[in-house]
Parts: C-alpha cells; sequence; structure tokens
C-alpha cells in the first residue's frame, strides 16, 4: 500500500475558515518549504500546430517535502498561463505517494508560487474560490458530457490545496500535475459545476463496530433546478466502511434510486461514478448520502475534522449547468438544517 493510502498522525488545524483565497495561503512556513522544490509553477502549454486542434496545458504545483511521519496541508496560487479565454473539457490530475489529497479551485488576485500552510478545507465558505478539481485518487479523470466544460478566464489563478500523509520514516517529495484539454468553444454549450456534499454530525465512539450516519437528504432541486449529474465520488477517510448515494424526490421517498454504492468502499481509493447518461435532479428532490465507519480498534472517539485521524461524511458532485452554490453542509444531529452556499 503506498504512503497516501496510509493513514494517522494527528493536526491540529481548523477545519473550517472564512478567509479569502490569497489571505489561505498567506504567511511563511519554512519547515514545509525547506527541501527540493521548485520557485515558480513549472507550466507547459502543448499547443499544436492546427489551431483549430484542441490543446493541453500542463500545471505543476512547485514540489516541497513531505516530512517523516507528519501530515500537512500547503496551498499555492498559480497562473496557468493560458493566454486567452479557454473552454476545458476533460482534466487530469496526478498525485505522487505522500499526497493524500488535493483540490483546486478558480481564483482572483495575486500568484503565490511557495508552497505556503494553510487550513484544509478552509475555503468551503469562500464564493471568491470555484471548486474546479477534487481528487483522491493516485490518478483521477474528470470528462466531461459533450458540450460541457469549465470556462477559464485569460491567465486565470488556480489555488491548489495539496494535504500530504507521510508515515515512512523517510522524508518525501510531494508531487502534483493536472493537464486541462482545452476543446473547441464552438462545441462548447453547459458550464460544469461541483458540489461538495457533507453531513457534518460525525460522532464515532471509541471502540465502535459499526456506525451509521444517514441516509441524510440534501434536496438539490431548490438550489440546482433541474440540473444533469455526470460524476459522483464519496469520501471518508481510514475509518469509512461503506458509502452510497441515492437520487430521491423527497427526505420520505419509499423508493429512492441508488446511484452510488461501492462494494467493497475503499476510502484510499474512492470509487468514481461517471454516468454515461447523466442523471437529472427530480423535482423537489435531491441526493441521500449514507456513510458507515468501524471504530472497534480505536480507543478514543472519534469526529469530523480535517486530519487524517479526523473522519468525513462526503460526496463530490459534477454537474450542469453550474449555478452559484458550491457547497451543501447538513447540520444538526439529522433533523437540523441542510445549507448551500
Amino acid at each position: 500500500m503506498s504512503a497516501r493510502a496510509d493513514v494517522g498522525g494527528a493536526d491540529a488545524q481548523a477545519d473550517v475558515g472564512d478567509g479569502d483565497a490569497q489571505a489561505d495561503v498567506g504567511g511563511a512556513d519554512d519547515a514545509q518549504a525547506d527541501g527540493a522544490r521548485d520557485t515558480a509553477p513549472d507550466v507547459t502549454s502543448d499547443v499544436g500546430g492546427d489551431a483549430a486542434a484542441p490543446t493541453a496545458i500542463e500545471l505543476k504545483a512547485p514540489t516541497f517535502t513531505a516530512a517523516k511521519s507528519s501530515q500537512s496541508t500547503q496551498c499555492v496560487v498559480l497562473d496557468l498561463g493560458n493566454a486567452q479565454a479557454i473552454h476545458v473539457g476533460h482534466v487530469k490530475t496526478t498525485l505522487s505517494a505522500p499526497v493524500y489529497e488535493v483540490r483546486i479551485g478558480a481564483v482572483t488576485g495575486a500568484v503565490q508560487a511557495t508552497p505556503t500552510t494553510c487550513t484544509a478545507f478552509g475555503d468551503i465558505m469562500d464564493a471568491a474560490v470555484r471548486p474546479l478539481v477534487f481528487a483522491r485518487n493516485d490518478v483521477e479523470d474528470l470528462s466531461f458530457p459533450a458540450g460541457v466544460g469549465y470556462t477559464l478566464a485569460p491567465h486565470q489563478l488556480l489555488r491548489v490545496e495539496i494535504h500530504t500523509w507521510n508515515p515512512t520514516n523517510d522524508d518525501l517529495p510531494a508531487n502534483v500535475s493536472t493537464i486541462f484539454t482545452v476543446s473547441k468553444d464552438a462545441d462548447f454549450q453547459h458550464e460544469a459545476g461541483l458540489l461538495l456534499l457533507e453531513n457534518l454530525e460525525v460522532q464515532i465512539a471509541a471502540g465502535a463496530q459499526t456506525v451509521q450516519l444517514g441516509p441524510q437528504f440534501f434536496p438539490l432541486s431548490a438550489t440546482l433546478g433541474a440540473a444533469s449529474i455526470f460524476r459522483l465520488e464519496g469520501y471518508t477517510h481510514e475509518l469509512g466502511v461503506d458509502l452510497a448515494m441515492s437520487l430521491a424526490t423527497g427526505a420520505t421517498d419509499p423508493a429512492p434510486t441508488s446511484i452510488y454504492a461501492p462494494a467493497p468502499w475503499n476510502p484510499a481509493n474512492p470509487l468514481v461514478v461517471d454516468e454515461a447518461t447523466p442523471r437529472t435532479v427530480p423535482a423537489n428532490g435531491g441526493i441521500a448520502l449514507t456513510c458507515k465507519w468501524n471504530n472497534a480498534n480505536g480507543s478514543t472517539p472519534v469526529q469530523r475534522g480535517p486530519s487524517v485521524m479526523d473522519e468525513r461524511c462526503a460526496a463530490f458532485v459534477s454537474y450542469y449547468p453550474a449555478v452559484a452554490a458550491r457547497t451543501c453542509l447538513h447540520m444538526g444531529n439529522g433533523t437540523g438544517p441542510t445549507v448551500c452556499l
């Protein structure tokens, strides 16, 4: 098993913060910045001779050192290097061994090329960050249906959040690269969106063998309308033993439609479901999310948090056409509100 698949250690970082994308990467952290790394993003453009043909732009985050037996979250803000506005029809992200997960969002402001300590998922309530990519597997392909993609501004700034976990006895280089494949303007029809669904009420007792949260209904039609869902990816940490999603007409739907049911669930390499025929959010409907954990060998309780020793119950939903909302959070022990931001 690679270092990415192992989990442990501790992380004292706060989980949710408000600050803007630039504040989230500000400050210096010499301990994390030391070691072999580039001083600027390595951006290459593969533009062929045929101007009408699709092109690819590779964005490489500067390498930094993932210290032995530790975890950290580092952020950079990089210029994609595109001279003109583009439509992106495919995104492929590759993670090196100590990289636990990566999130990429479109932002404005200034380049921050030096990897700097930031808060894991600290931007999820920040309207200034447009989420584009969540990557948990070693290689993640985000393929869009025909005519669907992301629109990126000239010299688009991208905030890259890199969470590393290195349980080995050696320092390791952390590398992340993402290839954005550009589609023809004439083919573009719909803007894609990436929505995070998360149940915040994670409470797992010490020694608990089976703990289930949900199914929790997220009423998406009020936010997304009759959107088309084309990609699903679940998200828990190491204790997760199952995660499922169903499309439902309401919280009391007697026969919801299963749309995500990995067997077995692998939190280190979560299943990605690409819908050949996108699913339409039903009127007054949404997604019911269920998570299960096993803490039989744990001597301490576990709750939601940013550390790999904490837990999460979440899902990432790719859909079109995009709306302003980027995050839907459920709070309140099953009976509380679900808020989409």
